[in-house]
């Protein structure tokens, strides 16, 4: 919050507290905003709300830590793994070919451990990552950061794609931004097009194959490549 919310903090503050009879003078909630400064006003709402509809805890008059309370159950449900689950995730990239798709601090957390697996100690790599992870995600939330996923693209290419489409499909990638991370799609041969618009047979189809693979050894050879695929007509 800022200087600019403190009148509609008082608001809220003082209308909750009436609820439970209560009166807190101007410096008590001058004091309760500057407890829960460091969060916005409508993490401050919420969190009043929340405490407020607790069975239990709603019982009783809050107080500044039963908001920041709230708000860190918030925070921990905000989609973010858990380190473990993160480095079940991390461990993957150690494979060039493999691609992931991972948050901002589990690829942090990676940079710090991965020179350490590299050294051969798998043990001492994951606790690094640990500790990395999770100070980077305590500090995500502290500054109220919404978890943002992105890709490390591995060589392989099919397993790229299947990834990428997975991510899509978990609402953890837009759609919109997903192709530029997609290896483009192999072109089918002028002739197969034509032949598949003709609704041709499999014989027409598995002719002109033949053919294109007739050509592409005729290149190889003029290459000089020595060891051509050994394609079978």
């Amino acid at each position: 919050m800022t200087e600019n919310d403190i009148a509609e903090f008082a608001a809220i503050w003082e209308a909750a507290m009436e609820l439970y009879g209560k009166a807190p003078s101007d410096t008590a909630t001058t004091l309760a905003f500057r407890v829960l400064e460091k969060y916005t006003i409508e993490d401050v709402r919420r969190g009043l709300e929340a405490h407020m509809a607790d069975p239990e805890r709603g019982q009783f008059a809050p107080k500044p830590a039963d908001i920041i309370a709230k708000i860190s159950g918030d925070s921990a449900r905000d989609g973010r793994p858990t380190a473990d689950e993160a480095w079940a995730t991390a461990i993957q990239a150690d494979d060039e070919a493999v691609t992931v798709v991972w948050t901002e601090e589990t690829a942090h957390a990676w940079g710090v451990a991965r020179p350490i697996l590299a050294e051969g100690d798998p043990v001492g790599a994951r606790m690094a990552f640990r500790a990395a992870y999770e100070r980077a995600v305590k500090d995500a939330r502290e500054q109220r950061r919404r978890v943002r996923w992105t890709p490390s693209l591995g060589h392989d290419l099919e397993g790229r794609r299947q990834a990428i489409e997975q991510a899509v499909a978990d609402g953890r990638i837009e759609a919109s931004a997903a192709a530029k991370f997609l290896p483009p799609a192999e072109p089918r041969p002028r002739a197969l097009l034509e032949a598949s618009g003709r609704s041709a047979d499999a014989q027409t189809i598995r002719t002109h194959l033949r053919a294109l693979l007739r050509k592409i050894k005729c290149v190889n050879a003029q290459r000089g490549n020595s060891n051509p695929q050994p394609w079978a007509e």
